[in-house]
């Protein structure tokens, strides 16, 4: 998976159906705290879930779909988005900016005069 503050970007292999019916799509689902999604796809191997919250943890599952039926759910994973990478903060009339350092999390702020 490929973290974004508001995207996660997932890659799979494609389950195999013992049969003779061909995949017709994936199911993949996810979820943070007691909200849960569920969005029926085309038969692909990769998929960026889009519209997540920054600094949230999601339960994501996929399964495959053929006209016999839908496939159990490969195991679970749980994946964070990133942070924001640029925000304001405003108080008593000082504000600050916090922007992407080098790609790497901003761990602190400090406002200077």
């Amino acid at each position: 998976m490929v973290n974004q503050s508001d995207s996660l970007a997932m890659n799979w292999t494609q389950a195999e159906f013992q049969g003779k019916c061909d995949i017709t799509g994936n199911i993949i689902t996810w979820s943070a705290s007691n909200t849960g999604n569920q969005e029926m796809i085309e038969p692909t191997e990769n998929y960026t879930i889009t519209g997540l919250d920054p600094w949230t943890t999601y339960n994501v599952c996929v399964s495959a779909v053929n006209l016999e039926g839908q496939s159990p759910f490969a195991p679970c994973v749980n994946q964070t988005t990133d942070e924001d990478k640029n925000m304001t903060e405003s108080s008593g009339g000082i504000s600050s900016t916090l922007e992407e350092d080098c790609g790497n999390r901003i761990d602190s702020r400090g406002v200077t005069s």
